[in-house]
């Protein structure tokens, strides 16, 4: 089951976004006609993932999260009394996939030194509602 917008807010819909990529994973994308979502417990940064103080703030959207999590046994409640969010977080990490997208007016040379490793590469430039109309199309198990 996909869930998105769960515990963060879109952009405006006409936000300019780009995707820094090298040629390697263009060739992948185009051959699979899909996008890579990486497993955040998988990257280097422990905070990836991790909650705002403004997402801690907006306890409603995120009890909500969490008790979609626990419907369908992916979470547990570590008492009676609720969720402890930090112990939450840390396990919901494993059931959290991400594909980065860079939200700028114009292209960043910064991103293009974080994400390529060669000087062979993109930046693919595209909107947040474009991106939003095909993450509908996404077939989950």
């Amino acid at each position: 089951m996909l869930y998105r917008n769960a515990i963060c807010e879109m952009p405006d819909p006409e936000t300019k976004i780009w995707r820094y990529m090298d040629f390697t994973k263009l060739v992948s994308m185009i051959d699979k006609n899909a996008l890579y979502f990486s497993a955040i417990d998988s990257l280097e940064d422990p905070l990836e993932g991790s909650l705002t103080e403004k997402n801690v703030e907006d306890r409603r959207n995120f009890d909500k999260f969490l008790a979609q999590m626990e419907e369908n046994n992916l979470l547990k409640r570590s008492t009676s009394k609720g969720f402890n969010i930090h112990e939450a977080m840390r396990e919901l990490r494993k059931h959290m996939f991400v594909n980065c997208w860079h939200i700028n007016e114009e292209e960043s040379a910064a991103m293009w030194k974080l994400y390529l490793k060669s000087d062979e590469g993109i930046a693919i430039e595209s909107t947040s509602k474009r991106l939003e109309s095909n993450l509908d199309k996404i077939d989950v198990d």
